[in-house]
């Protein structure tokens, strides 16, 4: 049997981002993102849901930011005692660590691109695979699904990954919290 013929123009895409010229097709995005996908270095996670970045391209290269991941909300850190933190907080934070930590992810955006704390809010997939690091943590019970419209694109995705997740006892629904360092 001979493979199925892609379209034109999602052969053009797929060589140009395999290239090195511009984004992957079909990040995960907002139907009115605020600012194109951006590729980064993740330099440290301070928690489940926010990192640290350095851009490598565009405008913003060489910039660093604080990204917020939009739509989950992992427990909080106490980064003085981390033994006081919140149920299932170092295990989120170990988590997101592990996977992307000093890798290249692509950043992908929704309506709003700051939060309150100035923070930049974005969906991250590691560049090497695609892995989608927001719904992982979601469908792994690292975290809370967390809808703040206009930046909802995944709201009710993100909602039944959480109910999922509880479901089957995943993560932090699962085992009562123990004990853990980084």
């Amino acid at each position: 049997m001979k493979p199925a013929k892609l379209p034109s123009a999602l052969v053009a895409v797929s060589a140009l981002w395999a290239n090195g010229c511009g984004a992957p097709p079909n990040l995960p995005a907002g139907d009115e993102a605020c600012r194109a996908p951006t590729l980064v270095q993740v330099l440290d996670f301070v928690d489940g849901d926010t990192a640290d970045v350095r851009f490598l391209e565009g405008t913003l290269s060489g910039d660093e930011e604080r990204i917020r991941l939009i739509g989950v909300d992992t427990p909080e850190i106490n980064h003085s005692d981390t033994a006081s933190s919140e149920c299932y907080g170092v295990m989120a934070w170990n988590e997101a660590a592990e996977l992307l930590d000093d890798r290249e992810a692509w950043l992908s955006y929704d309506a709003q691109c700051q939060d309150f704390f100035g923070r930049t809010l974005a969906y991250m997939s590691r560049s090497s695979d695609l892995f989608f690091l927001n719904e992982h943590l979601l469908a792994e019970g690292f975290g809370r699904a967390l809808s703040i419209p206009p930046s909802d694109h995944f709201g009710e995705e993100f909602a039944a990954l959480e109910v999922a997740a509880q479901e089957q006892a995943r993560g932090l629904w699962g085992e009562p919290c123990y004990g853990s360092t980084r």
